[in-house]
C-alpha cells in the first residue's frame, strides 16, 4: 500500500525511513501504472528524500521519478533485479514514483523507501528558505550561514545516525507464522527504560500474488504505521531498509488473501540509548527542560 500523506504527517521521531512494497497487477502498453506507485504533494514543513528502490529487470519496463522539478526515467533492464538501487532525491513539494511499460506487463514488483524529516535551520539555509525570527536569531548566534557555505552543514543522515544513536543491542529476529484472512499477531517488542527501539530492516519469504501476504507495523500508538506491506516483491535474501524509532513498542501483524501455510519473516531491531539530543529532536521536552544551548543546537542541526 502506497505511503500516504497521513503516514508522512504521522512521522515524528525524525529522521524516519518509511518502507513500501507493492505488486502492480497490470500495466497496459505505453502507459503508466494506475494508480501511481507514489504521488505525494504538499507535505511542508516536512522534507522527503527517495532512498533506495527495486523492481524487476525487464526490457519493457521503465521507472519514472519526479522530485519537485527534477525528473528522471530509468530502464528497469539496467537495474539490479529486485535488489535495492540507491537514490537520494530531495523533494520539498512534490514526489512522484511510477512504472511505465512499453508492452503490457503483469505482476510487476516494486519496493522503495522514503526519508521523512523535519528540516533543521541549517537545511533551510542551504535551500534558501525563509527563517522565522527565532531561527534567524539562532542562525546568527551560531554562525550557521558561514558553516553552511563551507559545506559542513547540514549533516548527512548517515553521519547523524552513527554519531547520535548509541546502539545497546542490535537484534535480528526471525519468525515462522501462518497468515490467514484474519489479522494475526507476529510479535510485540517493548522498549525498556531510557531506551528506544528502531526498526531497521524487514525481510520476508515471498508469497504468490494470489496468496497476497501482507505485513503491518504498529509504532507506539500509531496503528498500522507501516500498512499492508506486500511481501510478493521481497525475499529472504533481500531486506527492505527502514529507520522507524519507537519509544514504547513495535508490533507486527500479518494477513493473507489465501493462507500460504508456514511463512518466514525477519526483522532487524536496534535498542538505542535515549539521550537529551533525541528528546529534543523528538519533541519530548520543551525549552528549559534541557540546557538552552543544546536545545538551540538541535534545532539548528549542529548536533
Amino acid at each position: 500500500m502506497a505511503i500516504t500523506i497521513a503516514q508522512i504527517n504521522a512521522a515524528k521521531y525524525f529522521p524516519e525511513l518509511l518502507p513500501d512494497a507493492q505488486t502492480i497487477a497490470n500495466i497496459a502498453a505505453n502507459t503508466e501504472a494506475v494508480p501511481a506507485v507514489l504521488d505525494t504533494r504538499q507535505f511542508p514543513p516536512r522534507f522527503l528524500r527517495l532512498g533506495s528502490l527495486a523492481t524487476a529487470q525487464n526490457a519493457n519496463l521503465w521507472v519514472r521519478i519526479k522530485a519537485d522539478t527534477e525528473e528522471i526515467q530509468i530502464s528497469a533492464a539496467s537495474l539490479q533485479n529486485q535488489l535495492p538501487n540507491i537514490y537520494d532525491m530531495l523533494a520539498v513539494n512534490w514526489l512522484r514514483l511510477n512504472l511505465f511499460a512499453t508492452a503490457g506487463l503483469a505482476s510487476m514488483p516494486i519496493f522503495y523507501n522514503l526519508w521523512v524529516t523535519k528540516p533543521t535551520i541549517a537545511a533551510k539555509i542551504m535551500l534558501g528558505h525563509i527563517l522565522t525570527n527565532e531561527e534567524r536569531e539562532i542562525a546568527e548566534r551560531l554562525g550557521l550561514h558561514d558553516t553552511v557555505e563551507k559545506g559542513l552543514l547540514p549533516m548527512p543522515f548517515s553521519y547523524l545516525i552513527e554519531r547520535e544513536y548509541r546502539v545497546i543491542y542490535d537484534e535480528t529476529l526471525g519468525y515462522q507464522v501462518f497468515p490467514t484472512a484474519a489479522i494475526s499477531d507476529v510479535a510485540e517488542i517493548a522498549a525498556r527504560e531510557n531506551e528506544l527501539l528502531i526498526l531497521r530492516h524487514i525481510s520476508s519469504q515471498p508469497a504468490t500474488t494470489v496468496q497476497n501476504v501482507r505485513v503491518s507495523v504498529d509504532r507506539d500508538d500509531d496503528a498500522n504505521y507501516v500498512n499492508l506491506l506486500q511481501v510478493f516483491p521481497l525475499s529472504r535474501a533481500t531486506e527492505v531498509e527502514c529507520f522507524i524509532p519507537a519509544i514504547d513498542r513495535l508490533r507486527f501483524t500479518t494477513v493473507a488473501a489465501v493462507a500460504p501455510g508456514a511463512h518466514q519473516l525477519r526483522f532487524r531491531i536496534q535498542r538505542v540509548m535515549m539521550s537529551n539530543i533525541l528528546r529534543v529532536r523528538f519533541g519530548l521536552v520543551a525549552r528549559g527542560e534541557v540546557p538552552n544551548d543544546l536545545y538551540d543546537k538541535v534545532l539548528a542541526g549542529v548536533v
